[in-house]
């Protein structure tokens, strides 16, 4: 009698589950000046209306998480600036579009169900439901990084250049019941 009540107990359990994972989105650094007095790239990736920032080195990805962790470097070994804004009148003709990519997305949702049955033609369906299962932060928010700079890239800002602004994306847990007749 005990067996068959814990094999009604423990069996019959479902699983599933979804993960999504996703690169970060390239970005720019700049500012919206017009340095070259020609007017601003509408193009300009991650950012306002700008001109590109002419780069003096390597951006490393430090990646320190947490918001305002710092993303990337901002200086170089010696101390110097890795980005200087071009001389008034010119262009930046450097490779620099795109040069960062924001911190990536992962996601894992996992769902455990149970029919329960109550009668022959009626059953209950219990659910448990995880959203962010193991709570991973993702520091570009809750949107994935999907056309928003989470990451300050105006040089102009020491308070913010270069680090993780936002950070979302907390485990979310739902329970339910359905009958079912």
């Amino acid at each position: 009698m005990m067996s068959r009540v814990r094999g009604k107990v423990v069996g019959g359990w479902q699983l599933s589950g979804i993960t999504q994972f996703q690169t970060g989105l390239p970005c720019s650094v700049g500012v919206a000046t017009d340095y070259a007095k020609v007017g601003l790239d509408s193009n300009f990736g991650c950012g306002p209306n700008g001109q590109y920032w002419v780069m003096n080195g390597h951006p490393k990805i430090i990646g320190t998480f947490g918001p305002n962790g710092q993303w990337f470097s901002t200086t170089n070994p010696d101390g110097s600036p890795i980005f200087t804004q071009p001389a008034p009148g010119t262009f930046n003709t450097q490779r620099v579009r795109d040069a960062i990519y924001q911190p990536g997305f992962q996601n894992w949702n996992m769902g455990l169900f149970k029919a329960l049955p109550v009668t022959e033609r009626v059953k209950l369906q219990f659910r448990a439901e995880a959203f962010n299962v193991w709570n991973h932060p993702n520091w570009c928010g809750s949107s994935g990084c999907r056309g928003t700079t989470n990451i300050g890239l105006n040089p102009t800002s020491a308070s913010t250049f270069g680090k993780v602004l936002t950070k979302g994306s907390e485990r979310n847990l739902q329970l339910s019941l359905r009958a079912e007749f």
